[in-house]
Order: C-alpha cells, then structure tokens, then sequence
C-alpha cells in the first residue's frame, strides 16, 4: 500500500507510535487503484518490527477496472502484531488515535469497503462489503452480503445475500464471480424460485475455475470460470417462475442486457399454461424471450416436446 499525509512519530516504550492526518492509502495494479483518501491515520510499530495501521474517515478511492461507485466506509487494516487492538490508542505530536477494528491478528492486510455501491464494467451494479488486497501484481476483493444485478428499466436479475470474488490484474482485465440468493423482478416475472444462480465476467484470458480469492477473514472459490476475453453473463439455473400470469417456465436460463433490452435463453426449459389438474405445454424445450424495458412488452417463444 501507498502512504501520504501529515505524519507524526513518537517513542513510547520499545513501539513508536504514528499519528497521521490528511492520508491516502492506495492499493494499485496498473491503472487500478483503490484506497481512501484524506483520512486520520494510526500506526503502532512494535519493537519487534511488526505493524498494527488503521485509518478513520476519508472518501473512497476506486479508479479503473470499469467501476463507478460509492461507499458509506473505506478503511486500510493491517494487523501483524497477534494482539486484539480494538479499543487502544497511539499517541504522537501532541494528537491520539483510537484503533476500532483491529481483531488479533498476523495477517489482516486489506482495504477494507463497507456498503459500496458500484456499476461495474458496463454490466452488473454491485453491492455489499469488500475486502481489497494486493497479491503479487494483482488486487483481489472477495464481498460478503454481497448483490450483483444485470438492471434495465424496472427489471433487475442477478445475485443478492450472496458472496462475490473480483481479480484484477496489471493490465486492467477482471474476472468476477457472484453467487447467493436469486432475484428475478420485473419483465413478467413472479414467483420466483431457482437452485442456483451465478453472475460471471472475465476478459482476463485466465481460467480461474477451483481457484480461491482471501482477504483476510473472508473467502470465495471461484466455482465455474473458464478462460475468456468476453464473458458475461447472468445464469439461473433450476428456474421456476410464473410468466405474465400466463405460463410457468422451468429450466436453466441465461441473461444479457442489450441496451434498454433484455434477452433471455433457456435449454432443456419447460413452458405449461395449467388450470387446476389440466397442463399442456413444452417440455425439454429450447426457449427464446425477449423484453423491452421502456414499454414492458414482451415476446416469447418455446419449443420442445409436447
């Protein structure tokens, strides 16, 4: 990490303490950063050589890597030390700062970024609470609580409640995995169920399938990422939803936004108009929708086996 501001040092025992104001803390790969700028900063380096930093206030810092965002709170953790610091002080130049999130640790090094809200490379919004590091020339984020949406008018698809791996390399490609809870609203969509669902993008050209992100306590194993330069997509796999009180569509189904359109594909789908015991529809079907987002008109097509 990067470090600028207004420092002052101080012996206390064997540890020097550091008080700082008017800090950036800036984690970057290429033309990525992320980090907070003008925040109060304290630092405790104990005899040892090992380090417990923290940082309070400031704004958020994400450039690059197709995010446009805010946060309600960015703080840089670092904690070497083993001990539980979270309701002690340093003190230098006349100034004290009081730690608050700084469990007993070795190895918490991270960004950490609470609430964000971002669009994402053109393609998804983002939410939830990120943890950024820097490994080797790559930035890493896993997310908990974490949402990532395909949105177009009133209609939004994508993960909520779920958790969220992001790399970012030197040369300014991503790859991204969200997972968690289904939400499907709008389009003609209502009750809404699904096994699974899974928002991917990678134009790294890396396959990062079985791979694990970690920062600090927080962890995701990418589950399904393929090498590519151009994927993105939004697939809900175990659908069942009512379709404009018309049909019940079941199957495995992919989304794309194109411009105010959304356009949706499903193989071995089902699509059954029902009326008590009595159903007729498709089945193991190959099925087409598409759906205008600024007039909410809709077409559809299946078929498949009667």
């Amino acid at each position: 990490v990067s470090l600028s501001g207004n420092f002052a040092f101080e012996r206390n025992g064997g540890d020097t303490h550091i008080v700082a104001d008017n800090v950036s803390a800036i984690l970057s790969t290429g033309t990525f950063k992320v980090g907070v700028q003008g925040a109060g900063l304290g630092l405790l380096l104990k005899a040892d050589g090992t380090r417990a930093v923290e940082t309070n206030g400031g704004t958020l810092v994400l450039e690059g890597a197709g995010f446009l965002c805010s946060a309600d709170e960015i703080k840089l953790l670092i904690n070497e030390t083993g001990l539980g610091l979270g309701s002690q002080s340093v003190s230098a130049g006349g100034t004290s700062f009081g730690f608050q999130e700084l469990p007993a640790s070795t190895t918490v090094r991270a960004i950490s970024v609470k609430g964000l809200l971002a669009e994402y490379g053109g393609f998804v919004s983002l939410g939830g609470d990120f943890g950024f590091g820097k490994f080797g020339d790559e930035v890493r984020a896993v997310a908990s609580g974490a949402s990532a949406k395909l949105t177009a008018g009133g209609f939004s698809v994508g993960v909520t409640n779920g958790e969220l791996g992001l790399v970012v390399t030197s040369a300014g490609t991503t790859a991204l995995e969200a997972s968690g809870s289904v939400e499907l609203i709008g389009g003609g969509f209502a009750s809404v169920t699904a096994t699974e669902v899974l928002v991917r993008y990678n134009n790294t050209n890396v396959e990062y399938t079985g791979q694990s992100v970690t920062v600090g306590d927080l962890s995701h194993t990418f589950g399904d990422m393929p090498a590519s330069t151009t994927l993105r997509a939004v697939s809900v796999v175990g659908l069942s939803a009512d379709f404009g009180g018309f049909v019940t569509l079941t199957g495995d189904y992919g989304f794309v936004k194109d411009g105010d359109t959304i356009k949706v594909a499903a193989s071995g789908g089902g699509a059954k108009l029902t009326a008590g015991a009595f159903e007729v529809g498709v089945t193991g079907a190959s099925l087409g929708l598409v759906i205008n987002t600024v007039d909410n008109t809709k077409a559809l097509e299946a078929f498949g086996s009667l």
